[in-house]
């Protein structure tokens, strides 16, 4: 017994010498910027963020502290007397490495309400890495518990190529049918559900540099599985689009998005609320996803066709910069800075405040 003791102190010993000497290795030649992760995979395969609580980032300088609410939005939880505008979109509506005062949906909030006699609140639906088709998920699986009066969705220049990319509605006989079906691409893994919301584990990424490299193999490698295999059809345990996606001349892309677009204006028709599409106003820059471009370029004319309301702030914004995107970027990052996003704000309430007056 006290052989085995010893045994087990030793190796302990050892354990706890080993992960000290490899944080300090790491802290010495390779310093990570701290980041307690915060978005999780629904079991269907879409992202969404953590159900309350806050989660911690840093980048080079930059501290930020996201705060979540109940219903997986970054802020305070809603008020249910106002009207309600849930606005949706990847990082850059989440407000990537900006202070929640500074995200440009709580600039767009203060905007309206300064112009507008009724009380408004802006929800923010951000979530990083998303595409329309989560976007659409993500409303069918939580969107009643918010009761939106406007869901507003902040198109940007990767959302299409995401929606394809991860699979999760497709036309498996484009462009023979019109017809959408479910699948999958990503599902998430059990070390993923185990550990994410562990304390133990969010204080580890929250100050260890050796924990961050860790967290970043287990999200490459281990955190989701893809059903697809890499679009291998022979390998694959889920439907697959046809291999037209991969083609330069296909119009696959801008046909699923204008159609996961038709459903969630659908799923606001038959719940009374209003629909708008706008855009970050990133279009004039020159980082644009292959699918993305196509579906932009007639996105216009499918939504006034369909009679959905479209606000696209790209001339306004790039109006502003002169077509110098760069002097609004985060340093060393891709994301909107604060003067960023006080411009996309003032670009969207120029257009949305009309739209409201004239509804009310």
């Amino acid at each position: 017994m006290k052989k085995a003791l010893q045994i087990a102190l030793i190796i302990t010993f050892s354990v706890i010498t080993t992960l000290l000497i490899g944080e300090l290795l790491v802290r010495l030649f390779i310093p990570q910027q701290k980041m307690v992760t915060w978005l999780e995979m629904h079991s269907s395969g879409f992202m969404m963020n953590q159900t309350g609580g806050e989660a911690f980032h840093e980048h080079h300088g930059r501290e930020i502290t996201y705060r979540f609410n109940h219903h997986r939005l970054r802020g305070a939880e809603p008020d249910t007397t106002s009207y309600t505008i849930l606005a949706m979109g990847d990082s850059f509506t989440f407000g990537l490495l900006l202070n929640e005062a500074d995200t440009y949906t709580e600039r767009l909030n203060q905007l309206l309400n300064q112009n507008l006699p009724d009380p408004v609140q802006v929800l923010n639906g951000g979530i990083g890495g998303s595409g329309t088709a989560d976007q659409l998920l993500w409303l069918q699986e939580f969107g009643d518990t918010i009761n939106p009066d406007m869901v507003l969705i902040f198109l940007n220049t990767d959302d299409i190529d995401r929606s394809v990319s991860k699979n999760l509605f497709l036309y498996p006989d484009f462009p023979q049918t019109d017809s959408l079906t479910t699948s999958q691409r990503w599902t998430p893994g059990r070390i993923q559900k185990s550990i994410h919301n562990r304390r133990w584990y969010r204080t580890l990424q929250r100050h260890s540099h050796l924990a961050n490299i860790s967290v970043k193999v287990l999200w490459r490698y281990f955190y989701f599985h893809d059903l697809t295999r890499d679009f291998n059809p022979e390998k694959s345990t889920v439907p697959l689009p046809p291999t037209v996606i991969f083609t330069e001349d296909t119009n696959y892309g801008a046909s699923l998005g204008n159609a996961l677009f038709s459903e969630i204006q659908n799923w606001c028709a038959v719940r009374g609320c209003e629909t708008v599409i706008t855009t970050t106003g990133f279009f004039a820059d020159d980082e644009i996803s292959f699918h993305t471009e196509k579906f932009y370029s007639q996105f216009a004319e499918f939504s006034l066709m369909n009679g959905l309301t479209f606000i696209d702030n790209t001339p306004c914004l790039s109006g502003k910069l002169n077509g110098n995107y760069n002097s609004i970027i985060i340093p060393l990052d891709t994301h909107p800075d604060e003067s960023g996003a006080r411009m996309i704000a003032e670009c969207t309430a120029a257009r949305l405040i009309p739209l409201l007056e004239t509804d009310s």
